[in-house]
């Protein structure tokens, strides 16, 4: 099936399609070979439209399952376009303009960190939760007069804060470095246009993987919601899989690994806010929840996530 495919497409047989391959690769040095060069080798048949090929890949992925690199999604990531210098200026002009280069760097600083932060936090979120029991001191801070959701939510507060704290002061030196190349180029960076982006894009993932931490450990007294996050974490990765530029969805860590690209991110900028209100809406949820778990447990009417 895929050998007619590729006949149909290239308007060859495969032979004659071998034939390039070899010849390309014996006239082309290993270290130099590089497998897009080989493509553009390969032709592609006149009455061949880009039609046909979905319906092609749409039977290929039926066949083979999906989740390969067949799927529409996965090739429309993996494709590329060669920018004539007109194009290649305008994009050039966009990241001086309307990102103000901040824009542009804030989006990766963004994707990186998004990356760790879904996951570290927890580490934080469990310790603040299990540091009573472990001190011996669970019984004298439950009765004191002080509110269940008082003192949950300082500690929830003091956790967020002392996370986003690190974050603020790691990202200055992207900031500044965004704001030097705009300066280069005779235009103003933005320090306040960075940051819009480091609190809009990051602090909610903070406060949902916090959140979850909170009622994971709240619920089970251990460290369950490090186990939990974990999966979530590589599950997130495993979604994005390749698609590292403007990958949204619903997934914990969006991804956006480039500079520049502002037609991209503003054709996705509404199912990214979607998707971070969702998240920051989720760890409050979760938060919530661990108060009132935590008020049972306060009061005796529940005992380690078993009523009595």
């Amino acid at each position: 099936m895929i050998e007619k495919i590729i006949e149909r497409a290239t308007g060859r047989s495969i032979n004659q399609l071998n034939q390039i391959q070899t010849s390309h690769m014996t006239s082309t040095p290993a270290q130099q070979f590089n497998p897009f060069t080989m493509a553009e080798k390969i032709p592609i048949a006149k009455s061949y439209t880009y039609k046909h090929f979905e319906k092609d890949m749409t039977e290929v992925e039926k066949n083979i399952g999906k989740g390969s690199d067949f799927a529409k999604n996965t090739y429309l990531h993996q494709s590329y376009k060669k920018l004539n210098y007109e194009e290649a200026n305008h994009n050039f002009q966009t990241t001086l303009t309307k990102d103000r280069v901040s824009g542009a760097y804030a989006r990766m600083t963004c994707d990186y960190l998004g990356i760790i932060l879904a996951l570290v936090p927890v580490f934080v979120a469990a310790t603040v939760v299990l540091r009573d029991r472990r001190s011996q001191s669970q019984l004298v801070i439950q009765t004191k007069r002080i509110s269940s959701f008082k003192l949950q939510g300082t500690r929830f507060l003091a956790t967020v804060i002392l996370i986003l704290l690190p974050v603020i002061v790691f990202s200055f030196l992207p900031a500044f470095q965004s704001v030097y190349v705009a300066q280069k180029y005779q235009h103003t960076g933005s320090l306040f246009l960075f940051y819009q982006y480091i609190l809009g894009w990051l602090l909610p993932t903070i406060v949902a993987v916090v959140g979850i931490s909170f009622l994971v450990t709240t619920l089970f007294n251990g460290l369950v919601s490090v186990l939990f996050q974990l999966g979530l974490w590589l599950l997130s990765l495993l979604v994005n899989g390749r698609q590292v530029v403007g990958s949204i969805g619903l997934n914990l860590i969006p991804r956006f690994n480039a500079v520049g690209s502002r037609e991209l991110f503003e054709g996705i900028f509404t199912e990214l806010v979607v998707n971070r209100v969702f998240w920051f809406a989720l760890g409050v949820i979760c938060f919530l929840i661990s108060c009132v778990i935590f008020d049972l447990k306060r009061r005796g009417r529940i005992h380690y996530g078993h009523p009595r």
